[in-house]
């Protein structure tokens, strides 16, 4: 742990010495000591970690002027989808230089109102979540019945929401097995390339309006969903989901927790203004 620390620390010292020698005043703050008064007073926010040290920095910010620039300072380990690419980890000034020069593209990253993911459903995750959900305005609401609702931009779908629609590929085997193909199970089996396509299909465009849900496990038995007809997966533009549960969350970004219990109404849409503005090389 301390090894990984002190490898932390140094990238963070080189980011700081290459700012610096190009005259740019830094000031260094942790996830403790981070305050909005530290987002008025800069002009531009770096974070040094990994994709949760990027939210946290991203969490207050809360417009689409100020930028923030994810530096990933540990890339063997991390993977670090929200930082820049992994090669700037080991040359730093050259991205400094880079974005000094102004040799970037902006990014918009769509947010929901501030925050990239939500996930709401009952704390005790073997509890079924009973919740009622519209889209898009409509009036009507479908109660529900599942393992919670998992909402994601388009910047959150390299994570959760990959992970809980992710196709594997002996699912995609068994169902060539239904129609007598009889595939195998390699790297570049029928079914691999089947399930690498629709995987692939998942992560939709970081500036992209929409938001997709997700519902986990959702039970379609007797009378739920009630009415039928609701896809467990979609886009929308705005959803309203409201408890009738019993000890739930509304969680964001995996990271900060609010009480979700029955009566609660969570309304969630996506608005330019509040957009995370990013940069691309």
């Amino acid at each position: 742990m301390i090894r990984y620390h002190d490898l932390h620390k140094k990238f963070e010292e080189n980011v700081v010495n290459t700012f610096e020698n190009l005259g740019v005043s830094v000031k260094v703050v942790n996830r403790y000591s981070y305050t909005p008064e530290d987002v008025a007073n800069a002009d531009v926010v770096i974070p040094t970690g990994g994709d949760g040290t990027f939210l946290l920095a991203a969490s207050m910010i809360n417009d689409n002027k100020k930028p923030v620039i994810g530096l990933n300072s540990d890339p063997n380990r991390s993977e670090g989808y929200l930082c820049l690419p992994k090669r700037y980890s080991t040359n730093v000034r050259d991205a400094v230089e880079r974005l000094n020069k102004g040799d970037f593209t902006w990014l918009m990253r769509s947010r929901i109102r501030t925050t990239l993911l939500v996930f709401v459903g009952e704390t005790l995750s073997a509890r079924v979540s009973h919740l009622q959900m519209r889209l898009n305005g409509s009036t009507e609401n479908t109660n529900l019945k599942c393992s919670g609702i998992c909402i994601s931009t388009g910047t959150g779908s390299t994570s959760w929401h990959l992970s809980i629609n992710r196709l594997p590929v002996q699912n995609v085997a068994e169902l060539l097995r239904l129609i007598d193909i009889d595939p195998t199970e390699g790297k570049d089996s029928l079914a691999t390339v089947l399930s690498d396509i629709y995987n692939k299909n998942l992560i939709f465009n970081a500036d992209d309006r929409r938001m997709s849900y997700t519902i986990r496990e959702l039970i379609s038995a007797a009378v739920w969903p009630d009415p039928k007809g609701i896809k467990p997966r979609g886009f929308a533009r705005k959803i309203e989901i409201k408890s009738n549960c019993f000890e739930a969350s509304l969680v964001i970004d995996g990271g900060v927790s609010f009480s979700f219990n029955d009566g609660t109404t969570a309304l969630l849409e996506i608005r330019p203004e509040d957009a995370l503005r990013t940069v691309v090389f």
